[in-house]
């Protein structure tokens, strides 16, 4: 089984550091430097840089899109113009960079008690049915990736409603540890072939530490199994910033994949 294993951009402040390191290990990147508001105001400035640094780079490109302030369900119009337009610029900064997953966030809020039905749910459906016509004629793919949601059958009815082939589901192993009562493994079993993209990082369940693999209470080691016997080869990205947790996280794998 292949799997393409990802690094994260921000591991060194120099992007050509990483594009380098990526190239010399076979591995591809996922871009973390436009999530915020002030970077996506920025982009007639950082999108050259971006250009320049990943030239020459051999692998696969994954983008973090925008996240602070968004909520494409939310009950206020303008927050809901002002999501899109952060979401469309993600999709833009993609077809610029020739990046191939775009990693995308519900907004779900377990603290509001938001339902898992009902509403919350139609509104999903409602908003990714007419954003992801954005990605006609491209390859790009988006994934819902789970932060507050508490089980993966929020995220499950979502993109089994939309029903698109550009529309996929990314489980956060760091999350699922510090915000649920359930197992990477379940996740994995539950979401099945709906999953295209991780985001792996260990923690102790008290803090969304970003830990290295090694570091933390998830049982990496039945993570990797679970996905080889359910024949799951999404994309492995490992979202750790710091240089020598992401190495020391990336001799790990080499043994179990």
């Amino acid at each position: 089984m292949h799997f393409d294993v990802y690094i994260s951009s921000k591991i060194k402040d120099d992007l050509k550091e990483v594009v380098n390191i990526a190239n010399r290990q076979g591995l591809n990147i996922e871009l973390k430097g436009f999530v915020k508001n002030r970077d996506l105001d920025n982009l007639d400035a950082l999108l050259p840089v971006y250009k320049d640094a990943l030239k020459g780079f051999n692998g696969k490109l994954a983008l973090h899109g925008a996240y602070q302030k968004v909520n494409p369900v939310s009950k206020n119009p303008e927050k809901r113009e002002f999501t899109i337009y952060r979401y469309s610029q993600s999709v833009e900064i993609a077809k610029i960079l020739n990046v191939k997953t775009i990693v995308f966030h519900t907004g779900y809020d377990s603290f509001r008690r938001w339902p898992e039905t009902g509403w919350f749910i139609d509104e999903q459906v409602e908003f990714w049915k007419s954003f992801i016509k954005k990605l006609d004629g491209t390859d790009i793919i988006i994934v819902l990736e789970n932060t507050d949601e508490r089980k993966p059958e929020i995220l499950i009815k979502i993109v089994d409603r939309v029903k698109s082939e550009k529309l996929k589901l990314c489980i956060d192993t760091g999350h699922v540890n510090h915000k649920t009562y359930m197992t990477v493994k379940e996740w994995i079993e539950k979401e099945g072939n709906r999953l295209y993209h991780m985001h792996l990082h260990n923690n102790y369940k008290v803090l969304d530490d970003h830990n290295s693999l090694l570091k933390g209470t998830i049982d990496f080691k039945e993570v990797f199994e679970t996905l080889k016997e359910n024949n799951l080869t999404p994309n492995l990205s490992l979202e750790i910033t710091d240089y020598e947790a992401t190495m020391e996280s990336l001799e790990f794998m080499r043994g179990q994949l």
